[in-house]
């Protein structure tokens, strides 16, 4: 035994290094025990292993970073290609790759400190051995699931041999929807039919099975409106039947769907609300979904294209020119009034009806007159219910509406007082800019009209075009001009001989009554020939009666 200079282990005698510490040993020997020198027994350096050197040496070497490279593209590469096929598991393996190689990289470099040496080796192998999961379920291809056969499929005897993982065949003379379309390539297959639909499932199709279907589908009249991509194609015949073929090449089967045109029954159009300024289809076949004052929208079945394009010019003719584009099967466009139709086909003989009440821009401003000394309150103003702010006595403001036909209230209330009030009436039926000032007293808020928007009267009908209280204290010839000119025709006064200290000048109106109401608001429909009474003061003294 050889005992080590250094740690005292005992070795054995052909040991040359020492097993517990690596300190050189040299061969004892009495004979030259004059030779023996201190200096063979100090410590040395534990020696590396050449095989852990060289992969030490190549790791801080450029090849490390090659090696890198390549196995980053290598799994990026397969990580597109999992994606694009929509093959999610093999996705994962490659995302775990790439995470495995970024992570030997890092770890190189010193960017994260991952315990143990060369770490950034084992990562890189630990990638390389994903890449057996990731081509067993890249390629793994799962054998068609077949429902149970049913009363129409009966099974076959000389081709079980061959395949066996379809053990029955499909009698496709008990669908009656299949003489509609081409003889399906092979009665390897399922299929389902309902009313208006038959779906089949062709297997072990090719992609030659496929392109000849096609063109068979294409010769027996499905070569309207068609539409090609990847191995797929949807078409229409003259009957507006519907047919879509596509090939799945990884599972090796050939989809065929069919579907007939939809039919609803007998409408009734409803000119009543909104669709009474659209044109009534030539198809009486279909349903209306909607029919409101505000929206309308049908579905028309039973329509050739030369049927919707005759439609389409007669809305042009009943106006619908405003803002149109017309491309392949859809038309849109407003009239005059505002009303926007979308109008759009399918080639199954179906074309759909939108409409849209307009919607109207309608700029509102209004002015608070300025008092000198009383009633400077401000006005808080509120249109349909909604405040929209306060407006500072003395002031300007206006307001923008985006509002569909109809009546809308604007109402002003003293933001001290809110019993004290003023409200006008409007009728929106086009896009407007309508103006007002207010006179804010101590009992009520006057609304001027200088630019409203009023309800269209009739021939027979005129509108009042202030309220009866702004008519309260203005001289009745004004109030009686004001009524005239705005089409009223009979109208008479009524004199309280009550004026005696001048509080009240000569001639203010008191009140006007229209057919017996006291009470209107700017914009109010009466007839012509209402009676109207205009009553105001006058002085005691004038009074014939005195």
């Amino acid at each position: 035994m050889i005992q080590c200079p250094n740690c005292k282990k005992e070795n054995q005698d052909d040991n040359k290094f020492c097993c517990n510490c690596g300190t050189k040993l040299e061969p004892t020997n009495n004979e030259n025990s004059e030779s023996f020198s201190p200096a063979k027994y100090l410590p040395v350096e534990n020696p590396m292993p050449i095989l852990y050197t060289r992969i030490h040496e190549w790791i801080m070497s450029d090849g490390f970073y090659h090696l890198f490279a390549i196995e980053l593209f290598v799994f990026f590469i397969g990580y597109l290609l999992s994606l694009f096929n929509d093959k999610m598991l093999p996705s994962i393996f490659a995302l775990m790759q790439l995470v495995l190689v970024l992570a030997a990289y890092f770890d190189r470099n010193d960017t994260i400190q991952l315990p143990g040496k060369n770490t950034c080796l084992y990562l890189l192998l630990g990638a390389w051995a994903l890449a057996l999961p990731f081509h067993f379920t890249y390629t793994y291809k799962p054998k068609p699931k077949l429902n149970t056969p049913s009363a129409h499929t009966q099974p076959s005897t000389n081709q079980e041999t061959k395949k066996k993982e379809i053990d029955y065949y499909t009698d496709f003379s008990t669908y009656k929807l299949v003489e509609q379309i081409p003889t399906p390539p092979t009665n390897v297959a399922i299929a389902g039919e309902s009313s208006n639909s038959l779906t089949i499932t062709c297997y072990k199709m090719s992609t030659k099975d496929y392109e000849d279907y096609k063109q068979a589908c294409y010769d027996m009249g499905y070569n309207e409106d068609i539409d090609e991509r990847n191995r797929s194609f949807v078409s229409y015949n003259d009957n507006g039947d519907q047919l879509s073929v596509t090939l799945n090449e990884y599972e090796e089967t050939l989809d065929i769907h069919l579907t007939l045109p939809k039919t609803y029954g007998q409408y009734d159009w409803d000119s009543s609300n909104a669709a009474f300024v659209l044109p009534e289809p030539k198809s009486k076949d279909g349903k209306l979904s909607s029919s409101v004052s505000t929206y309308f929208e049908a579905s028309i079945s039973q329509t050739t294209r030369d049927d919707y394009k005759e439609y389409r010019d007669t809305l042009k003719e009943k106006g619908f020119t405003l803002e149109s584009s017309t491309e392949w099967d859809t038309f849109n466009a407003k009239n005059q009034e505002g009303y926007k139709v979308q109008l759009s086909y399918t080639p199954n003989h179906e074309m759909s009806i939108k409409l849209e009440e307009p919607i109207y821009d309608v700029d509102v401003t209004i002015a608070c007159l300025e008092n000198l000394v009383f009633s400077r309150y401000n006005v808080n103003v509120i249109i349909d219910g909604s405040n929209k702010g306060t407006l500072p006595h003395g002031s300007t403001e206006r307001y923008t509406m985006h509002v569909k036909k109809g009546t809308y209230k604007i109402q002003f209330e003293s933001s001290e007082d809110k019993s004290i009030i003023g409200q006008v009436i409007l009728d929106i039926h086009q896009n407007d800019s309508l103006i007002y000032k207010l006179h804010c007293t101590s009992t009520h808020i006057s609304v001027i009209t200088v630019k409203g928007a009023f309800a269209i009267p009739q021939p027979d009908e005129a509108n009042v075009p202030h309220s009866a209280n702004d008519y309260r204290f203005t001289n009745y010839q004004l109030v009686e001009k004001s009524l005239r000119d705005a089409g009223f025709t009979n109208i008479t006064y009524q004199i309280d001989y009550d004026i005696i200290f001048g509080i009240i000048e000569d001639g203010d109106v008191e009140s006007v009554s229209i057919n017996n109401q006291t009470i209107f608001e700017p914009g109010t429909i009466f007839k012509k020939d209402a009676p109207i009474v205009i009553t105001y003061h006058k002085f005691s003294s004038d009074n014939p009666d005195n």
